[in-house]
Parts: C-alpha cells; structure tokens; sequence
C-alpha cells in the first residue's frame, strides 16, 4: 500500500491511496480524496476510487514500477480534476 497526503492549508486534506493485488482482491486499486473543513457543514470529502485489473505484462513488472504508472495515469489526473472542484456551501 502506498499512501500520500499533500497539502498546504491545514484544514485541508488532499491525498492518495494505491493498494497492490492481494490473493482476496487480485485487481490494484486506486483512491485520490480531497477534504476540507467547512464552517456549516463539519469535514467533507470528495473521494474517488478506482479498480484496476492486473494485466499480464504487468506481472513481470516490479511494485514500484506499477506503483509509479498509477500514479501518473490514474492519481495525478484525478488530483487535477478534483483541484478543480469549487467548493460551495447552499443553505
């Protein structure tokens, strides 16, 4: 498992989780949240999770090499459309 919390703003959470296949679960999967503390409305969090079948070329390849590949095809494209999500309070 591979997890990864960024942020500035302290009130703020940005992060990933990617979990490698295990005999119960043989696919990766990939979740990228975002957090925040809002002033009516206590922590809300967008979260996005995603399952990857493990390929077959992807077998000879070692963890951190598939670790890296969701990371820059799955994590960061998700962080950058969950960026772009205002945050917005309707009462």
């Amino acid at each position: 498992m591979l997890f990864q919390k960024n942020s500035t703003n302290p009130n703020e959470l940005n992060g990933y989780v990617i979990y490698s296949p295990t005999k119960e679960n043989p696919s990766w999967q990939v979740n990228v949240m975002k957090g925040r503390q809002l002033s009516q409305c206590g922590f809300v969090q967008f979260q996005y999770s995603q399952k990857i079948q493990q390929p077959t070329r992807s077998k000879h390849l070692s963890v951190n090499k598939v670790q890296q590949h969701l990371q820059k095809y799955i994590v960061d494209i998700e962080r950058k459309h969950l960026q772009n999500l205002k945050w917005q309070t309707v009462l």
